[in-house]
């Protein structure tokens, strides 16, 4: 932790609370951040980006360029892009508020990886240049709300822009040297911006080119081949010299993927990607994209984001169960303080240890759940243990009227069944247990007929009566023909393993079937699981307020950002222009956990 008062974590910060700091740079502090809202039990990470206020007093060309940034940045909603939600000044610093992505950054996993003796298997990286280019494509053709294009150009593409999430996600960032349109801080001459290792020529000698969205794929070719062959391919080499290498374009040769079946094709996307006249590569980042997706088919297709998250779980263990703990603490802290922990779930806590006294349950949850050091036990104590009795009587009297109300319902109804006389003719009947236990479906139970030369009126009469209430309790019939003088016994409790009897199988004559006759097992109606989030689409015309549908059902219009509650999973979108009564399809993945969503449709 760094000293001093105003670098103390955690604190608060314009409405946020500072948890850690992420990085420092030579223009700005880059901090983890929470943002909480106690009484709707809402938490949200960002990351927040400090400018150092010394910059602002001194030139304020700096605070155009931040706020160019910002700018550029929130103009740009998509999957693969790290959004930008709030910019504003707290005392004399400017910030700036955006995503958190949780994860690490691809230079991170390079070397992760090689500290392993490993490299990056080919269809994860094909995955990760691919969104890459997508992100880049959605940039290079972003319009602004007049239907005018930005012209936005990243210039700084590399590994340590490159965003990997636990998650799967493949997001780019950071376009505080973009170049764009709209930038209020216009070069005057000719400056260059970016790293030089992942240059193009065009950055550093303007005579060959105008600097468009080319020269990001000069750079994402760059990357492809430090990914494949497991280092740079200016290793070793000063400014100058890299510079001097790609001005003459000596580049040297992509290696052989091994696990790649035809590694030309790979080959042949980077020699056309590395030209040195920006005309001679590829037009768009989307038809690189499309090479880049169709060299993948040859080993299996695009790695999916399941697949990236469970690499990055096996090959970066440590880094990512310290990210999954460290946001635990943090949201444990912020639940602890602010009051969000509910009832509900501090009784699921004590559930989980084997105590049964309340204090050492309370006790428990203190060794169970890390604690925060601004939280005494006091405090826990307080929380957990006026809930519990409470709680737990609730429960134990729901229970006993439960029983009790089962019980006057159990003996209100008739429960003797019809008593036939010594002298009647019994036909015997399969049981509605014993169907089930041999066949598992329900068939009709078949009544019994009696004979009887008195009152055959009321006879029938009080089998129909007792039908109807609820079905006659299973009774056990003796095979034998019982003497006149020796009443008929029934038995309460059916034998664990009953028998069929053989002669009414063989008995074609059925009698009529009753309603109440069959038992149907009902089967509980599975529970689907839904996810309340805000979803942003936007459409690569640029084109907003077009209606967005669900299953036939308006949820939203492209361009707003709406709270919409949608199952987890796979899910169709489809987004109608009622001008030419057409429509596109759009799948999309929800997750749990996921605040906001954006969808990007790039054909309209």
């Amino acid at each position: 932790m760094e000293q001093g008062s105003t670098q103390q974590y955690p604190r608060e910060y314009s409405g946020y609370t500072l948890l850690e700091s992420i990085g420092q740079g030579g223009m700005s502090a880059i901090d983890l951040a929470q943002t909480t809202v106690s009484d709707a039990q809402y938490l949200r990470f960002v990351v927040i980006k400090r400018m150092h206020a010394h910059l602002s007093e001194s030139d304020e060309s700096y605070i155009r360029m931040f706020q160019d940034e910002a700018r550029i940045s929130a103009e740009l909603q998509h999957a693969n892009i790290a959004q930008v939600y709030n910019f504003g000044q707290c005392d004399n610093e400017f910030f700036m508020v955006m995503e958190y992505v949780p994860g690490l950054d691809l230079r991170e996993l390079q070397r992760g990886l090689a500290s392993q003796g490993k490299g990056i298997p080919i269809r994860i990286t094909l995955k990760i240049l691919y969104d890459v280019l997508q992100a880049l494509d959605y940039a290079h053709h972003r319009v602004d709300t007049f239907g005018q294009s930005l012209n936005i150009v990243h210039r700084d593409v590399n590994p340590r822009n490159v965003m990997l999430s636990i998650r799967g996600e493949v997001k780019l960032i950071d376009f505080g040297v973009a170049k764009a349109d709209n930038r209020m801080d216009k070069t005057v001459g000719h400056t260059i911006k970016g790293k030089f290792a992942y240059m193009a020529p065009e950055q550093i000698d303007p005579t060959i080119g105008n600097i468009d969205g080319r020269a990001d794929l000069f750079a994402v070719g760059l990357m492809l081949y430090e990914m494949v062959a497991g280092q740079r391919p200016f290793h070793g080499l000063n400014e100058i010299q890299i510079m001097h290498k790609i001005m003459s374009v000596d580049i040297p040769d992509l290696p052989k993927a091994p696990d790649h079946p035809k590694p030309e094709q790979l080959q042949a996307i980077f020699n056309m990607v590395t030209e040195k006249d920006p005309s001679a590569r590829y037009a768009t980042a989307g038809q690189m994209a499309m090479a880049v997706q169709q060299a993948a088919l040859s080993c299996g297709g695009l790695a999916t984001t399941a697949d990236m998250a469970n690499f990055l779980r096996v090959n970066m263990p440590e880094k990512t169960n310290t990210i999954a703990t460290r946001l635990s603490q943090y949201k444990t802290d912020a639940t602890m303080n602010s009051g969000i922990l509910s009832t509900v779930e501090a009784i699921e806590y004590l559930e989980l240890t084997p105590s049964e006294s309340t204090a050492a349950q309370a006790d428990t949850i203190k060794h169970h759940r890390p604690q925060s050091p601004m939280v005494s036990t006091n405090t826990i104590d307080e929380m957990v243990q006026p809930e519990i009795p409470y709680a737990k009587l609730a429960l134990g009297g729901l229970l006993l009227f439960a029983l009790g109300f089962g019980g006057i319902v159990y003996f209100a109804s008739p429960s003797d069944t019809p008593k036939i006389a010594p002298t009647q003719k019994t036909v015997k009947t399969r049981k509605i247990e014993q169907i089930d236990q041999q066949t598992n479906k329900p068939e009709p139970t078949e009544q019994p007929s009696v004979v009887t030369p008195s009152k055959p009126v009321e006879q029938k009469a009080s089998i129909k009566s007792t039908s109807t209430n609820r079905p006659p309790k299973p009774t056990s019939v003796d095979k034998s023909t019982k003497p006149s003088n020796q009443p008929e016994r029934t038995e309460e409790k059916a034998k664990p393993t009953p028998k069929i009897d053989t002669t009414t199988e063989a008995n074609p004559q059925k009698l009529p079937v009753t309603p109440n006759s069959v038992v149907e097992s009902t089967k509980p109606t599975p529970k689907i699981e839904t996810e309340t989030f805000y979803l942003m689409v936007g459409v690569e015309s640029g084109t907003r307020g077009l209606p967005v549908f669900y299953q036939g059902r308006e949820i939203t219009t492209t361009g707003a950002k709406k709270s919409v509650t949608l199952p987890i999973g796979s899910v169709q979108l489809e987004i109608r222009d009622p001008k030419t009564s057409s429509s596109v399809y759009q799948t999309i993945t929800v997750q749990k956990g996921d605040p906001i969503l954006t969808v990007q449709v790039h054909r309209m």
